[in-house]
């Protein structure tokens, strides 16, 4: 249902491929994807839903340039329908943006042969900014803090904190990061600031006492 979807965007919006002759892979609407672009692209699917592909034949590449296409198409959707503006959305997308400046800023100047860094003045810098340190959590997000109240309740009562999750967790954030909650790996420096402090406290397998709002919601984890 979905690549039939796909396929009718794809001849609304206009999509085709080059010919070998030049430098560009395919044009979708009035966006081109260059051989560098698509190589890059191609690299990050075969990480996620395309592990499947381990030799880059004719055909690996055919099927790469397929998904390369369908997220691209999902993506001018998703613009044409505004999303980028929902304001959960935006922060995320602001957020990205920010880390983003600051790695290109660092590749560019930290990493240069002319900067000279002692092996404590890197591990200061990423100390400072709290990305030295990873954890992995689980969460439940729920909208109300009574709801989060709850949540703890049952926990302390011998409650799967998977089972929890589907009963509690918003949609959205079921959503992002499945029906268990994981987050998986993180560094601190990178998730909102009232979650900063609980982590950095709390003890390896334990739960945190105490519900902690941000925009998203009510987080109960662990």
């Amino acid at each position: 249902m979905i690549y039939s979807w796909i396929r009718i965007l794809a001849l609304f919006m206009g999509v085709s491929t080059a010919g070998a002759a030049t430098d560009t892979v395919v044009r979708i609407g009035d966006k081109t994807l260059s051989i560098a672009e698509f190589e890059a692209r191609a690299r990050d699917l075969q990480k996620t839903g395309y592990k499947h592909i381990e030799v880059i034949d004719g055909k690996a590449r055919q099927e790469l340039l397929d998904g390369v296409i369908a997220r691209e198409l999902l993506v001018l959707e998703g613009l044409r329908r505004a999303y980028d503006r929902v304001p959960a959305i935006a922060r995320e997308l602001e957020t990205t943006r920010r880390r983003e400046i600051v790695r290109k800023l660092y590749e560019q100047k930290a990493v240069q042969p002319s900067y000279s860094f002692s092996d404590q003045e890197l591990r200061s810098f990423f100390e400072e900014r709290e990305y030295a340190t990873e954890v992995f959590a689980q969460h439940i997000v729920c909208a109300s803090e009574e709801e989060a109240l709850e949540v703890l309740v049952a926990l302390k009562e011998g409650a799967n904190f998977e089972e929890l999750v589907p009963l509690y967790s918003v949609k959205t954030i079921q959503q992002r990061f499945g029906p268990g909650g994981w987050v998986g790996w993180f560094k601190i420096g990178e998730v909102f600031e009232d979650l900063k402090e609980p982590l950095r406290s709390m003890a390896p397998g334990s739960v945190h006492q105490q519900p902690i709002r941000t925009h998203v919601g009510w987080h109960v984890f662990r």
